[in-house]
């Protein structure tokens, strides 16, 4: 399962490079961020049987992504339970980070009003196999391969561990973004006339199953560009879908363009201000 790769490729990461500054156990708190004038409310949820969460200082915790939305003068809540029209009400981004169990549908409609009246929502994927429909939902399928590199960002190789160059020139979220580091994610599809893909790897990457990731691509392995993090307009409002969920880890926010993206991504909930 992806929880096994990530512990091998966050080594092959470490090992070679050095991560100081971007290290979760170096990384600010979530309790030690200093409080600034609100400039909005994010609402990033627990209640789904994520793994890694807003005060988790770990390599793959999120501590140092909720220390970027405080320092922008957002106020962060952590929910604990499903996600309603109350917790929404005046939230002006919503973050997903790797689910484990799938959305009610009184959640989808809580989400989808949200959006539609101007708000972001983040969603990245730890394993698919359970929220298949989360992302499907906004025309984002996620699929159950992950994603490999002929161009690992490691050393000795670890092929799930990439830099993702293909980058939509012409959408907020990636403005100012060049490359990105995938820390083993899967690929990220459109099915929406106004779905499409904001980050893609080259054209020399193929799919494997969770159990079965050579180093080298195996004899007849069919190599093609796929696609990373998805965005799709709802409304007024935009969803964001990453295939990888370690992306705006703390091991991952000095590395590549990760922080920039995330920046971006931070300025588009504080539009939800002017809507």
């Amino acid at each position: 399962m992806k929880f096994a790769v990530r512990a091998l490729a966050i080594f092959a990461l470490i090992l070679p490079v050095s991560l100081s500054g971007c290290s979760g156990t170096t990384g600010p708190s979530f309790d030690d961020a200093e409080a600034l004038p609100s400039a909005g409310r994010i609402v990033f949820d627990m209640g789904h049987g994520e793994i890694f969460g807003a005060d988790d200082t770990s390599d793959l915790g999120q501590s140092q992504a909720i220390a970027k939305m405080r320092s922008a003068g957002f106020e962060v809540a952590v929910n604990p339970d499903a996600i309603t029209a109350e917790d929404l009400a005046d939230a002006s981004g919503l973050v997903i980070a790797g689910p484990m169990r799938p959305l009610l549908d009184e959640e989808y409609d809580a989400i989808t009003a949200f959006a539609e009246r101007g708000g972001t929502v983040l969603l990245t994927i730890h394993v698919p196999f359970p929220v298949l429909k989360v992302p499907a939902h906004w025309g984002l399928p996620v699929d159950t391969a992950i994603v490999m590199s002929r161009r690992p960002f490691s050393s000795p190789a670890e092929p799930s561990v990439f830099i993702a160059d293909g980058i939509a020139a012409d959408t907020p979220v990636t403005a100012g973004v060049d490359e990105i580091l995938v820390v083993s994610g899967w690929p990220v599809g459109t099915a929406s006339e106004s779905g499409r893909l904001a980050v893609m790897t080259g054209a020399d990457s193929w799919l494997t199953s969770a159990g079965d990731q050579q180093p080298i691509p195996p004899e007849g392995t069919v190599f093609s560009s796929y696609g990373i993090i998805g965005i799709t307009q709802v409304g007024k409002g935009l969803i964001v879908v990453s295939g990888d969920d370690a992306v705006f880890a703390n091991i991952a926010l000095g590395m590549a363009d990760n922080a920039k993206l995330l920046e971006n991504i931070i300025d588009l909930m504080s539009e939800m201000q002017k809507v």
